[in-house]
């Protein structure tokens, strides 16, 4: 009799590391899921300032590419997506340091769960700090 592999989840965890993975090539940029009403006010937001509208294109360009090197299986494109300085640590709380550690949890992730692949929908892309770079806050 053949061993059957149990479906893997690997939600929870490929939903961390593509945040992670997104924060980090975007620097000070963070993307969540948000409600209708964000997206709307995202959309507007970066409608109105270029900047906004190239990085969160940058961002969605990302998050492609995660999800085509993750389904393929590639664990050096995934690493390559990470900085070299990174960290990431898993949903079991062990933490990984620097670009090759992550790549290598990759490479044994892919060997021990061959054909797992990932879907990511991003509702909303949604900034820290200011709407616009050019908008200073006002002292208090």
């Amino acid at each position: 009799m053949r061993n059957r592999r149990k479906p893997i989840e690997l939600g929870i965890a490929a939903s961390v590391l593509l945040a992670t993975t997104l924060a980090i090539v975007a620097g000070a940029n963070l993307v969540q899921r948000g409600s209708a009403a964000d997206t709307t006010a995202d959309a507007t937001a970066a409608k109105s300032d270029p900047d906004r509208a190239a990085d969160e294109k940058a961002i969605r360009a990302t998050a492609d590419d995660f999800i085509k090197a993750f389904n393929g299986g590639d664990a050096k494109a995934v690493g390559a997506l990470w900085a070299t300085d990174s960290e990431y640590t898993d949903e079991s709380g062990q933490s990984f340091h620097g670009r090759e550690a992550i790549q290598k949890e990759y490479v044994d992730l892919f060997k021990d769960h061959r054909g797992a692949t990932m879907t990511v929908e991003i509702e909303s892309v949604r900034f820290l700090g200011p709407t616009s770079p050019s908008k200073k806050a006002s002292p208090r």
